[in-house]
């Protein structure tokens, strides 16, 4: 009879672990990702910029970072930090930082809170990034796009 638990177990096992590592996010990406945007009149203008991710599977999380190149004139950026669940699609990754706001040459630091929803599809790489800042006094600014593709 022990002979059988063993196989038994491995069947029950194995999908779980096939699954994680095949994840369609794991592996690294180059993009193009808005990294702000400048107002004027009330009109936004996005601000893009080049940069990379890297994913991978941890347990049952997804866990990777972002690191941005800076637009010119802007200063450099820290990577960020990004987990999610393995088992989710899309994945969501809720990233919490800090950003310098000029408004009217005005100079301030305020939070931010970045929400990537990401997905692939073979070597193609598709999100949303949605941004929240904290005080009330910026216009409403809906969630932008961003592509990348596969580092081979």
């Amino acid at each position: 009879m022990r002979h059988h638990v063993l196989p038994f177990l491995l069947l029950l096992i194995l999908p779980g672990v096939l699954t994680a590592q095949s994840h369609p996010l794991a592996g690294d990406w180059r993009i193009s990702i808005p990294v702000g945007a400048t107002i004027e009149n009330g009109v936004a203008t996005q601000i893009l910029a080049n940069g990379s991710v890297s994913l991978g599977v941890e347990g049952d999380s997804l866990i990777g970072t972002l690191k941005t190149e800076p637009p010119p004139g802007y200063p450099a950026r820290p990577p960020a930090r990004l987990a999610a669940g393995v088992a989710a699609v899309p994945s969501v990754f809720v990233v919490n930082s800090q950003a310098t706001i000029d408004i009217n040459g005005e100079a301030s630091t305020r939070k931010v809170t970045s929400t990537y929803t990401m997905t692939a599809k073979g070597d193609e790489l598709e999100g949303t990034i949605a941004r929240e800042i904290e005080g009330g006094d910026l216009p409403k600014v809906e969630p932008q796009t961003f592509r990348g593709k596969r580092v081979k």
